[in-house]
């Protein structure tokens, strides 16, 4: 009897373990987080955006749904942008840039390719401002 109830506990506590490493379920969110905020901070940080959103695009959206947070996984040091470190957590995409000490922007991305959210919004002036430091 005390070894049923033995072996019973070892397997529900492994159970419990095993289950509680999955990640979280993909929220189809991002966010991305800047060195510090200086202008040229804040340009590595919509660039970063940008970057995420085409590598996101590009390898992830026409997948199978059911596929995405494994794809996103897998692929996740793609999403990383000029020193910066990519991450999973709590089910969305998070990019660090540099010491991560500036502005955040938070997003949304697409589900599918009819989703009509955008989720592409270009700010013109930073495009600007990057062409005069390039």
């Amino acid at each position: 009897m005390f070894k049923k109830l033995a072996l019973s506990f070892i397997i529900i506590y492994s159970t419990i373990t095993i289950s509680s490493t999955k990640y979280d379920k993909f929220l189809y969110k991002y966010k991305v987080v800047a060195h510090d905020n200086s202008a040229l901070g804040l340009i590595n940080l919509y660039n970063a955006k940008q970057h995420l959103i085409t590598i996101y695009s590009e390898k992830i959206l026409y997948k199978d749904p059911s596929l995405h947070q494994h794809l996103i996984i897998e692929n996740l040091q793609e999403f990383a942008y000029e020193n910066s470190v990519a991450r999973y957590e709590e089910g969305m995409i998070v990019i660090i840039i540099g010491e991560g000490k500036g502005s955040i922007i938070n997003g949304e991305l697409r589900k599918n390719f009819c989703d009509e959210n955008v989720t592409n919004n270009r700010i013109y002036i930073i495009e600007w401002l990057k062409g005069l430091w390039d």
